[in-house]
């Protein structure tokens, strides 16, 4: 966490590794109209800084309650993604699935 935090800003979702799945991912959003994003490529800056800030605090403040805060941040980049504040909050409350049994 703390060679995130202190990284510069963009090499997290520099061209390679998530970068082009979370395009394709917003590109679909969009067309299946869920999302209202204009501009893909920036709209992938909100995360992009989002994380980075996400982490500063919980460096700084680490009796911060971080479950909290990170499914407040998960919910309000997906709105800044374009979707409506009443399904990025629900996406964002929600938990994910048990594993698959191996």
């Amino acid at each position: 966490m703390q060679i995130l935090c202190h990284s510069r800003p963009g090499r997290i979702c520099r061209g390679g590794g998530l970068v082009p799945r979370a395009k394709r991912d917003v590109e679909e959003g969009v067309a299946a109209g869920r999302s209202t994003v204009v501009d893909p490529v920036l709209a992938l800056t909100a995360p992009n800084g989002s994380l980075p800030a996400l982490l500063k605090l919980w460096c700084n403040q680490p009796a911060a309650d971080s479950g909290q805060a990170a499914g407040t941040m998960v919910e309000m980049v997906l709105h800044m993604l374009g979707l409506s504040p009443d399904e990025a909050r629900d996406l964002a409350r929600r938990h994910p699935p048990p594993p698959a049994a191996a």
